[in-house]
């Protein structure tokens, strides 16, 4: 869906840069043009450096959150998304009997169609409320157990 409506928007190229440390992942930093290729050594040169000048200020207000009230931060509350995130893809892939790469991309597609992010859906996921066969709501009934192989 993205690709699609990326494309109608007139991109015809898309980057993704990661931002953070081999230990700590932060997110992305997300580029796109109107001229199909890849990014020139011109623009690697210019891209790399903004990343790791991104990566440093995201860490260094983590640090300063962090230190604040000693409570968790913004950056902690990422990191335990990604473990919802990972159980409803767990869960995906059972009920629904599909890849580990086909399940985070059904989690992905259904966040985006219902314009949640994928944290929010996941939490769905792992509470029950949703019904994992066709993305809609099934109040008071949960998640269905796919049948045993046969």
């Amino acid at each position: 869906m993205f690709a699609h409506q990326a494309v109608e928007l007139g991109v015809r190229a898309v980057f993704s840069l990661p931002l953070g440390t081999p230990a700590t992942a932060v997110g992305t930093l997300d580029l796109h043009r109107a001229r199909p290729g890849p990014l020139s050594q011109q623009d690697q040169l210019l891209a790399f450096p903004i990343a790791d000048a991104i990566t440093t200020a995201l860490l260094a207000l983590h640090e300063r959150d962090a230190g604040e009230d000693g409570g968790p931060s913004w950056l902690d509350d990422a990191e335990s998304d990604r473990g919802e995130v990972h159980q409803a893809t767990g869960m995906v892939m059972v009920h629904l009997g599909v890849g580990p790469q086909q399940a985070p991309a059904r989690l992905r597609a259904r966040a985006f169609v219902q314009g949640q992010s994928v944290s929010d859906r996941a939490r769905e996921v792992l509470a029950g409320r949703l019904g994992l066969h066709d993305g809609t709501s099934t109040p008071g009934q949960g998640h269905r157990r796919a049948p045993p192989p046969s």
